[in-house]
């Protein structure tokens, strides 16, 4: 075992449709203005962090220690010129309590 520093996370920002993004979420932050952001520990060990919107914060604060796959599916049309950026979250599940694939150890929950 080693110790990794965590403390310099790098900002991911989901812009193509079809980006992934996979890892535990840690951290949820709230903004000075009023926005949140989430921080997660890749496979690789990287602490990555990004802004919410109305789809991501209606799930991830619920989520909290879990690992997640959150794919980027693209503006979704709601009505007179309106959108929204819409997301796919998935969460890990195992029985015997192991960690995804590239991840070491038990899920936590």
């Amino acid at each position: 075992m080693v110790w990794q520093n965590r403390s310099e996370a790098v900002e991911f920002k989901f812009a193509k449709k079809g980006e992934v993004l996979t890892g535990q979420l840690i951290d949820q932050k709230t903004t000075r203005f009023e926005s949140k952001s989430y921080t997660l520990i890749t496979a690789e060990g990287e602490a990555v962090y990004f802004f919410g919107c109305h789809r991501l914060d209606s799930l991830l604060p619920a989520l909290m220690g879990k690992y997640v796959q959150i794919t980027y599916k693209g503006k979704k049309k709601i009505g007179k010129g309106q959108s929204l950026r819409d997301f796919e979250v998935e969460v890990w599940s195992d029985d015997e309590g192991k960690a995804p694939e590239g991840f070491e150890g038990e899920t936590p929950f």
